[in-house]
């Protein structure tokens, strides 16, 4: 799974859904921080990564 950082998952899960995106696993806390698994408009998966301060 490739992982993204993002300032804010919520945001970037918003946006992403907005430009077509699919949410697999809604933004969820880690021991790594804020996570979403995603799937852009053509089905590629990634994970979006909010690490925490």
């Amino acid at each position: 799974m490739t992982y993204f950082q993002v300032a804010d998952a919520d945001d970037a899960l918003d946006h992403l859904v907005h430009l077509g995106g699919h949410v697999l696993k809604p933004v969820h806390d880690t021991a790594h921080g804020r996570v979403a698994k995603v799937a852009d408009p053509e089905g590629a998966r990634f994970a979006l990564l909010q690490r925490r301060p």
